[in-house]
């Protein structure tokens, strides 16, 4: 990724500030009357966060309240499934503090219910909602990128753990010879343990 795109990521997250936009969101979303219901909803997710600490879900950008919304955001994004891995189970906000970390910059998000937060997103994605230092839509596509991108890269990244999402949709990864395989793969699924750009270092 160039730097240039890691510079804008980073301008918007700090500018934006986690915790106090996703404030706004649901003053934009939640009636008064809903709050006390939407206080009590089960959350789809309990996600313990670490601050520090050296564990593969230790946060070194985010606040622990931070780090509790942008979870509670990609887990409503990519929800685990049936069919494969979650953005919590792949390591996405992980990703996403990783490269905050590089360069450093009423109710929460987290707080709210599965349908309110679903709600929250259509609001920010169509700029229905109002952030005081970036607009909406901004926020949404930065958001949707990072989770994208974390979902999808290479695991050396901190994002698709343990090559979930690779074996998921049967990406093969870094392996960039195929030459030996031909013949035996001919017309048949490409089906072997992805490989991270580490891996054949």
């Amino acid at each position: 990724m160039a730097d240039d795109e890691g510079v804008r990521r980073r301008d918007v997250l700090k500018g934006l500030g986690i915790s106090g936009a996703v404030a706004g969101i649901a003053a934009t979303t939640i009636p008064p009357v809903q709050e006390a219901e939407a206080q009590t909803a089960a959350q789809p997710h309990a996600h313990p966060v670490a601050r520090a600490g050296q564990s593969a879900d230790g946060f070194r950008f985010f606040t622990p309240q931070e780090a509790t919304v942008v979870v509670a955001l990609v887990d409503t994004l990519i929800p685990k499934d049936d069919v494969g891995p979650g953005g919590i189970e792949a390591g996405v906000p992980i990703f996403i503090d990783a490269w905050c970390a590089r360069t450093r910059s009423g109710k929460t998000f987290d707080q709210l219910s599965s349908a309110d937060r679903i709600t929250a997103l259509k609001d920010i994605e169509a700029g229905r909602a109002e952030f005081a230092q970036v607009p909406a839509r901004t926020f949404f596509s930065l958001l949707l990128q990072n989770t994208m991108e974390g979902y999808f890269a290479d695991p050396m990244y901190g994002g698709n753990r343990n090559g979930a999402v690779w074996k998921m949709i049967g990406f093969p990864g870094a392996i960039g010879i195929y030459g030996e395989v031909i013949e035996e793969y001919r017309n048949k699924r490409y089906d072997v343990e992805p490989k991270s750009i580490q891996d054949l270092s």
